[in-house]
């Protein structure tokens, strides 16, 4: 499961080209037929190439980068060491701040939920505005610019998370590898009952760029702050 992270092109093969398919009959036939490809075009002339000492140099290559990149990375300690980083240490110092005060946040916590679903429902995107796209395209350094008008409804500026979800299209049009810029709320107007909100997203690269606008509910202590399913998206 981890060679799409390990695969450096020097250290090995990947079957494929990265590409998925809606049909799973195709996608194991191209899938099958790279293999195939890889085995009798790269693999097998490879390992059979000698030098004049009878060493498949190439091969051997190819050995040392495959455990020079993956040994170190893959590994039991490097493992643990992430676990306890990245799991159980930030789950027992929010275990801690939690249950401080017989646990007075937990229970703030659990009543804000049970309410934020109905108050969310009336949270509304009233417009928006962006420029800087070109069509559906960006120019590396190209600034794509975002501005629109909430409705908060009977959430607070504070209770609300505002973000653009910006990225290059896949075979079926979705985000891949998707870039989340927060958009900063920059104004209320009250008289029209809108809290206006901006952000930029600035291309790494040139190419076609989808992209969608999206607010989710939000409370300092949630543990992930998609974890109540619930957002408006346009």
């Amino acid at each position: 499961g981890w060679w799409a992270e390990g695969f450096n092109e020097n250290n090995g093969w990947a079957i494929g080209q990265g590409r998925e398919y809606p049909n799973m009959e195709t996608q194991n036939l191209m899938d099958s037929q790279s293999l195939y490809d890889i085995l009798e075009d790269i693999v097998a002339p490879m390992y059979y190439k000698r030098s004049n000492e009878g060493i498949s140099e190439e091969w051997v290559k190819m050995m040392k980068e495959s455990i020079k990149s993956i040994v170190p990375a893959f590994n039991t300690h490097r493992m643990l060491k992430q676990y306890y980083e990245k799991l159980y240490l930030p789950v027992a110092q929010r275990a801690n701040v939690v249950s401080t005060n017989k646990y007075e946040r937990a229970k703030a916590l659990a009543a804000w939920k049970l309410k934020v679903s109905s108050r969310f429902s009336t949270v509304h995107i009233k417009w928006c505005r962006v420029k800087g796209l070109r069509g559906n395209s960006l120019k590396l350094s190209d600034n794509f610019e975002v501005e629109l008008g909430v409705e908060l409804g009977k959430l607070t500026d504070n209770e609300v998370r505002v973000e653009l979800v910006i990225g290059e299209p896949d075979e079926r049009e979705f985000v891949k590898n998707p870039m989340i810029v927060a958009l900063k709320k920059v104004a209320t107007d009250e008289a029209k009952g809108e809290t206006l909100y901006s952000g930029k997203y600035q291309a790494a690269r040139s190419g076609k760029f989808i992209y969608g606008i999206r607010i989710l509910p939000w409370h300092p202590d949630l543990l992930r702050y998609q974890e109540l399913g619930l957002v408006h998206w346009i």
